[in-house]
């Protein structure tokens, strides 16, 4: 007995090939010529360097702070990290929420 599907010749499967891109061998990418004066594997390595050490917050505002309260009628002047003088602490508040270090000194006049 035969069937509709033994009359049908076979096709074999062909995967269809795509036009592919050029890719860099990762060899290649990683490694450069041995040759070359700045390799990756040569070049010197530089010792990690220690943060800055900062002054102490107050004395590092103190000339600013000076320049505040001979210019305005204030008990006390708030800084912010990057230097940013305010009058309202809300306001120095405020704006260090926009900084990477959100610390506010407070600065008052009697310790100019």
């Amino acid at each position: 007995m035969t069937t509709k599907n033994d009359n049908v010749p076979k096709v074999p499967n062909v995967k269809k090939e795509t036009p592919s891109v050029a890719k860099p061998k990762v060899d290649e990418v990683k490694n450069p010529p041995a040759d070359t004066k700045t390799s990756p594997d040569t070049a010197p390595v530089k010792p990690l360097q220690e943060k800055e050490k900062k002054p102490s917050d107050s004395s590092r505002f103190h000339k600013r702070a000076k320049e505040v309260f001979a210019n305005h009628k204030v008990d006390e002047v708030h800084f912010t990290e990057d230097g940013t003088a305010f009058i309202e602490p809300q306001h120095a508040r405020i704006h260090a929420e926009s900084l990477e270090e959100k610390k506010v000194v407070t600065i008052k006049k009697e310790e100019v």
